[in-house]
């Protein structure tokens, strides 16, 4: 699978190097799910936070737009509590239980977005994005 970078990261990888990811960078995760640059190094799980943070799957070419997306509606500091947690309105709730609940993980207090959401069409994200309200 492929994937790209839509955040920069900067941090350290698995492989224990300090890694430096620019905007626009290309991955492949490898057959266990590892992101590795082309150099060989090994920066994270396909299924981790930072892969959800910084990077997006690109095997349709739409890599880059689909964590724009992503990143708006799941990580953007608009929803950000005091406390470093993270809220969506009463409104957005319901319509991200009623309409996307396969984007969720269920019998949960809070949202919490699950694979699938970090995965799917560009469209699906804009459209949710809409109805959410969220600006990307």
């Amino acid at each position: 699978m492929k994937y790209a970078v839509h955040r920069r990261f900067k941090g350290k990888g698995l492989c224990d190097k300090e890694l430096n990811l620019p905007y626009g960078t290309r991955l492949k995760a490898d057959e266990n799910g590892m992101l590795t640059t082309k150099t060989g190094d090994t920066v994270c799980h396909v299924n981790s936070d930072s892969c959800k943070m910084h990077f997006a799957v690109d095997d349709d070419g739409k890599g880059l737009e689909r964590g724009k997306y992503t990143w708006a509606i799941a990580f953007s500091k608009k929803h950000m509590t005091p406390d470093g947690g993270f809220r969506f309105t009463e409104k957005q709730r319901s319509i991200i239980v009623r309409h996307y609940q396969c984007f969720i993980v269920p019998e949960h207090d809070f949202i919490i977005f699950n694979n699938n959401f970090f995965k799917a069409p560009v469209e699906e994200l804009k459209k949710m994005a809409k109805e959410l309200g969220v600006k990307v």
